[in-house]
């Protein structure tokens, strides 16, 4: 399982969700959040049009759901299309450093990784590099 987001960081898991795939032949479940904003939906439809590609690309069997639930409603959208689709793990970006609300309190990492299924989280830290000393993150 692996939600997309409307962080630019989110698609770095896909090399590794692939490669993990490919190897024990696994299929690939993507899911985003509903948005009615025009503009974040757009972003949300190219990003899940970007990992379509990168997993068709490699050979990697998969699947696409928008959910119905929003942003504040995606993490218990996710968990429920997990057992839904009896995941075997969910990928998720460790991206709690750069939130407000990792340090004020419950974080999207923190309720995924915590899942009420008790399903394995693999949460990945994203990798930062520098383009002429501009951090750049991989998009």
């Amino acid at each position: 399982m692996v939600p997309l987001d409307l962080q630019k960081e989110t698609k770095q898991k896909l090399k590794l969700v692939s490669d993990m795939a490919k190897y024990f032949g696994s299929k690939v479940h993507l899911i985003t959040p509903n948005e009615t904003d025009e503009f974040l939906k757009n972003t949300l439809t190219r990003n899940i049009a970007f990992a379509k590609q990168y997993l068709q690309e490699r050979g990697i069997e998969h699947d696409a759901k928008i959910s119905e639930e929003d942003g504040s409603g995606f993490v218990k959208a996710i968990q429920k299309y997990a057992v839904q689709m009896d995941a075997d793990l969910i990928t998720i970006m460790n991206l709690q450093k750069n939130s407000l609300m990792g340090i004020l309190g419950s974080s999207y990492e923190q309720d995924m990784i915590t899942n009420e299924a008790m399903i394995p989280v693999m949460c990945i830290n994203p990798i930062v590099t520098t383009v002429s000393d501009l951090p750049a993150m991989f998009q």
